[in-house]
């Protein structure tokens, strides 16, 4: 007597998922090999060790992003145009590290909200940063062409550090960089030497006292920059 297979509705329910078409089953093999993959590598979802290039291109794509994100809201909030970062940039020159009372101040044509603050702390990061990457640049510089003493550093309007910063600050070079500025570059410069010279770069916090030093060398920022329009006033005619 022959036997009869009996397939209940159960049953037919438990074979469907065996009729999966080939292109479920060839996306179903690609997403498995980007999993095993990614258990396999794990290392490439790690941050590569930062050195000074990718640092510059970084501040300099942040700079970039930063313009690109202020034109969502600054009709709308009466924020920031490309005339205030030219200002805030201009500003670098006398403070590096500005009070939130300092912006409140001589951007006093902003209607100031978080986004507006955010912004105006991460330019003044980015500036920080490039400024930063060259005092380093430079100092090694120094070092490897051996020289032995600080003091013979000199930042000065034809040396090549001051062509690179006034080159980033005031790429139309149209404003009369203060001398102060000038002398707080060579101070800079000078930490960033004896720290290299002495080893202490080998310490992953060695930057944050030269950091220390050099955000007490603000200084006071011309009342003119704090006038609506002042870019004209300021800027060689």
């Amino acid at each position: 007597m022959g036997h009869t297979l009996a397939v209940t509705a159960k049953d037919n329910v438990a074979f469907k998922p065996m009729c999966l078409s080939w292109d479920a089953v060839k996306l179903r093999s690609k997403v498995t090999s980007h999993h095993v993959a990614h258990k396999l590598y794990p290392s490439f979802q790690q941050e590569p060790a930062e050195n000074p290039c990718l640092s510059h291109i970084k501040s300099e794509c942040g700079e970039l992003q930063s313009m690109v994100e202020l034109t969502s809201y600054s009709s709308a909030n009466e924020g920031l145009t490309p005339n205030h970062l030219k200002k805030a940039k201009l500003m670098f020159f006398y403070t590096r590290y500005p009070s939130s009372t300092t912006l409140k101040t001589y951007f006093s044509d902003v209607k100031f909200n978080r986004c507006i603050t955010s912004q105006l702390i991460k330019w003044f990061s980015n500036f920080r940063e490039f400024y930063y990457i060259q005092m380093e640049k430079f100092a090694r510089q120094a070092v490897n062409d051996g020289v032995t003493n600080a003091k013979d550093l000199k930042v000065t309007r034809v040396s090549d550090l001051y062509r690179a910063l006034n080159g980033h600050y005031n790429k139309a070079n149209d404003f009369q960089i203060p001398k102060e500025f000038l002398e707080v570059a060579e101070v800079t410069l000078r930490e960033f030497f004896n720290a290299v010279k002495s080893g202490k770069d080998l310490d992953p916090s060695w930057k944050k006292s030269i950091y220390k030093v050099i955000s007490k060398l603000d200084s006071e920022v011309p009342e003119m920059f704090s006038s609506q329009g002042c870019l004209q006033d300021i800027l060689y005619d």
